[in-house]
């Protein structure tokens, strides 16, 4: 697991925290801004779970390009990602000579990088639970995309209330006041416990070179 990206996670999953003890403190003191702050944690939260997901696949996704072995040694879901950047650029050239010089890159044995903030999710631009389990399915990672023991439902609460506050469709207070403080640490563990997973499926999925196929 790398303890640099494990940090950076860290940092962000604190400021997280340090609303829910900041909406304990307010609440206890019959605060009615408590509630506002509580709805502001979904927005803090899912920001650790984006943040987790596109950091690791950019740490890992260069590792991988820095191992320069050919794009057909890679399982075919790396090489889905490698060759993202590359299908619109294929589709808008006229002539077949350019379209052969896009394809020359794959097919002559180089090593071939995977685009920038390119991530192994679905369509949608926020991640939710299908988009994990899309990310585990394409990648190959090991287990499952959410922790043993605990619901994904959460994935998807805390992007649709993230979603929610952001967009100004309901106020922070109002869904502040949907939740108690144990509600929100249960939310802050179930976070914690999945970007432990996410960094250690990664890194097991590297070290054992699961990004490159059996053939």
């Amino acid at each position: 697991m790398s303890d640099v990206i494990l940090n950076e996670i860290s940092e962000r999953f604190r400021q997280a925290k340090d609303l829910i003890d900041f909406a304990k403190r307010l609440e206890e003191g019959c605060d009615a801004r408590s509630s506002c702050i509580k709805g502001m944690v979904f927005v803090s939260l899912y920001a650790v779970v984006e943040f987790s997901v596109t950091r690791t696949c950019e740490y890992y996704f260069e590792k991988i390009h820095m191992s320069e072995k050919k794009f057909s040694e890679f399982t075919t879901g790396v090489a889905c990602l490698m060759l993202e950047p590359f299908f619109k650029s294929l589709i808008e050239k006229k002539d077949l000579f350019s379209k052969k010089n896009v394809l020359d890159k794959f097919f002559l044995g180089n090593a071939v990088p995977i685009g920038v903030g390119v991530y192994p999710v679905s369509s949608s631009a926020n991640i939710g639970y299908v988009q994990i389990k899309d990310m585990w399915r394409l990648i190959g990672l090991p287990g499952e995309g959410k922790p043993q023991g605990v619901t994904g439902v959460y994935f998807d609460e805390i992007k649709d209330k993230r979603n929610a506050v952001s967009h100004g469709r309901v106020t922070a207070q109002e869904v502040g006041a949907r939740y108690s403080i144990m509600d929100l640490e249960k939310r802050l563990d179930f976070v914690e416990k999945f970007y432990v997973h996410l960094l250690e499926a990664f890194s097991s999925y590297y070290e054992r070179k699961h990004y490159l196929c059996d053939c």
